[in-house]
């Protein structure tokens, strides 16, 4: 999914699954590592639907995250459950990433 507001980043959206464990964090690295940002684009990490992360899916979220940082790109999470957040706060990483209430909201933010 692309921006048409000239004013604000390209962007798309990539929906993440409803576990995220070592098998299907595995398939999204492989799968996000042939994606290729350009400098001031955004990654928008869709996790309405994701009810758990383990380990491995916090690893992957850290490593995409920098990864794209890194060249320029940003990268949002976007829909967090309560469970999802929790987890993030009691591991000390909520604060590392930028965290939105919906898809929506995250794309908003990018004309701030």
């Amino acid at each position: 999914m692309e921006s048409t507001d000239e004013s604000k980043p390209s962007y798309f959206v990539i929906k993440l699954p409803k576990v995220l464990d070592n098998v299907s964090a595995e398939s999204m690295q492989s799968s996000l590592d042939d994606i290729s940002l350009a400098n001031g684009q955004v990654m928008v990490l869709d996790m309405t639907s994701t009810e758990f992360i383990s380990s491995a899916g916090i690893r992957l979220l850290i490593v995409v995250t920098e990864k794209f940082r890194k060249i320029g790109g940003q990268v949002l999470l976007a829909g967090l459950s309560k469970n999802v957040q929790y987890t993030l706060k009691i591991c000390g990483l909520s604060k590392r990433f930028s965290l939105h209430e919906s898809v929506e909201a995250a794309i908003a933010s990018l004309g701030e």
